[in-house]
């Protein structure tokens, strides 16, 4: 397995790529006596693979997925956390978090990842001013949502939430409205009728009581007849998509 914990798991012709806060791939090396107990499962081999890695159908590392042959180790790859990731359904990945560049080449905070795990370059444009928290995609609409504590997206003022077309260019028929100092948005969900689900920190939104949880129209407005009954005593993580979004 990995030293650290894993936050996705997307399977691509019958290999599964995972994504977290890992550093090492982990694997037991039987047949060899621990000098201390003679155990021979506790020898472990650990191969540097840092965030990002691709496993075999029988879970051993896939060493064609941004692997550097030469050195036995991965490449780069992100030189910050990365929050969460999206898998298209040709199997490249657009991953989002708080990182300037992905194997050497820049890459603010999104990227998008070919199959091999090279960088897709130039998906987002300029990306984003700082860290976004999480990507959403709705299959119907063909549109992503993100969020984060970002002020800025390829160069335009944004609140932190916005939609993007396919290609990374923001589709600018959303635009949320102004926010304040002390809200943050940490999730957002487009549905299939349109409608767009929001979680968080905060307590309203253009000068109307929300706490932590609203739904807007595609444009950006709180959706006519939709408010949370009560307030949260704390503040909504995750959205996930349901079978039926409708």
């Amino acid at each position: 397995g990995t030293d650290g914990w894993i936050r996705r798991v997307f399977v691509h012709e019958n290999k599964v790529i995972a994504i977290g806060d890992f550093n090492y791939y982990l694997q037991y090396v039987y047949g060899v006596s621990d000098a201390r107990n003679e155990r021979d499962s506790l020898v472990t081999d650990s191969v540097l693979v840092k965030q990002i890695a691709r496993f075999n159908a029988d879970g051993s590392l896939d060493s064609t997925f941004n692997y550097d042959l030469s050195l036995h180790r991965s490449y780069e790859g992100a030189n910050g956390p990365i929050a969460d990731a999206f898998m298209q359904e040709d199997g490249k990945i657009i991953i989002v978090g708080r990182f300037t560049r992905y194997n050497g080449q820049n890459a603010s905070n999104i990227a998008r990842l070919n199959t091999d795990g090279s960088l897709d370059a130039g998906f987002g444009g300029a990306g984003a001013d700082n860290t976004i928290t999480s990507i959403r995609y709705n299959a119907v609409t063909r549109r992503l949502m993100i969020t984060g504590a970002f002020t800025s997206f390829d160069g335009a003022p944004v609140n932190g939430l916005v939609m993007l077309k396919p290609d990374g260019t923001l589709d600018n028929q959303f635009q949320a409205l102004s926010k304040e100092a002390s809200t943050y948005y940490n999730c957002a969900q487009q549905l299939n009728n349109g409608m767009i689900v929001v979680s968080g920190s905060f307590q309203s939104y253009g000068g109307i009581h929300r706490s932590g949880f609203m739904v807007l129209d595609k444009t950006g407005a709180l959706a006519a007849g939709y408010n949370n009954v009560a307030d949260f005593g704390g503040y909504l993580n995750r959205i996930f998509e349901t079978t039926n979004t409708s």
